[in-house]
């Protein structure tokens, strides 16, 4: 298992720009509104200048989504982020949110991010932003650890599944399936 930090430092200096994006859910089969928002965002980061970060702060991909396939499905924005990363003076982080944890533990979700966005995967990032009055922090973190019913205990752990993704990714299909089964 390759560890990811809990928390990377990052700095930005004068005149960098930051981005920061979350809640993306891309999947290999994309709704037309996961098209329009990956194009909205991809047009966003080719128009980005000098130097950079972009932060994915959780929830990159659904919570059955493929990394591979997803980044595949959403090629234009995928393409996008690298060609950013390998930008003068860029950064791309993910952050693993609570439908993606996989990439807190995951080899093959963090070699797929790797290759195909050219990013760097943490649990938190603390952005340390030059500016005319000194430097500034602000630290980005993708949420579920402030819900209970989404905080991991150990991220890094496969095993542990919170209640909310317990029940969105497995209760609620199930009583779909026998709603559309037998009471429809």
């Amino acid at each position: 298992m390759t560890d990811i930090p809990d928390l990377l430092e990052v700095e930005v200096p004068v005149g960098g720009r930051t981005m920061v994006v979350a809640d993306l859910h891309l999947s290999k089969d994309p709704s037309p509104a996961q098209q329009a928002a990956s194009a909205e965002l991809a047009a966003a980061i080719e128009a980005s200048t000098g130097p950079g970060v972009l932060v994915l702060a959780g929830n990159l991909f659904d919570s059955q989504a493929d990394c591979r396939s997803a980044l595949a499905a959403h090629a234009r924005l995928a393409g996008d982020i690298a060609a950013y990363a390998a930008g003068p003076g860029r950064r791309v982080v993910v952050l693993p949110g609570d439908r993606d944890i996989r990439l807190a533990w995951s080899e093959p979700a963090q070699a797929a991010v790797r290759a195909g966005l050219d990013a760097e995967l943490a649990l938190a990032v603390d952005l340390r932003i030059a500016t005319g009055a000194g430097e500034r922090r602000v630290r980005v973190d993708p949420g579920h650890r402030f819900d209970p019913r989404r905080a991991y205990q150990d991220p890094r752990n496969p095993l542990e599944s919170p209640l909310a993704g317990g029940m969105r990714d497995e209760v609620l299909p199930a009583a779909v399936t026998i709603y559309d089964r037998y009471l429809r």
